[in-house]
């Protein structure tokens, strides 16, 4: 878009898990989803990614993908439940922002664990080089 090869890459990556359930909450690294079949709920602008690491640290059996920022209104989160049990899944993922507006209505109608991923962003390459232009431009008042 810029016209110049990108300065860095970097992703972020699942480190461990929030498990909530049964009104109490507790961490547990992210291998806890191996084998466990798992639904995942989010509204967020890019999912595929959430998706990915879903996949690839669990047994997904479905999803519901809502759009940017979708409130998850009560009967939003009852199909949530509704297709969870359908599917067999033993554990709802969700994202920490969408878990902000599911933690009103999702652990009522959920008997199961709620699985929140704490992300941490790490560089495949360029992190020197993205630090010193940031360095730089905070030296320049920019």
């Amino acid at each position: 878009v810029a016209g110049a090869p990108p300065i860095a890459v970097a992703r972020h990556s699942w480190t461990t898990l929030n498990i909530l359930e049964q009104g109490s909450s507790r961490s547990e690294p992210v291998s806890w989803l191996l084998g466990r079949r798992a639904f995942l709920a989010c509204a967020i602008g890019n999912p595929g990614a959430m998706m990915s690491q879903a996949r690839s640290h669990s047994t997904l059996v479905g999803a519901m993908l809502r759009r940017d920022h979708d409130p998850f209104k009560p009967k939003t989160v009852a199909r949530i439940v509704s297709h969870a049990q359908r599917l067999g899944a033993a554990v709802i993922l969700c994202t920490r922002k969408d878990w902000t507006k599911l933690s009103d209505t999702l652990p009522a109608l959920w008997n199961g664990p709620i699985a929140v991923p704490e992300l941490a962003m790490s560089f495949d390459r360029g992190e020197a080089e993205l630090l010193a232009h940031v360095r730089s431009a905070m030296t320049r008042g920019v």
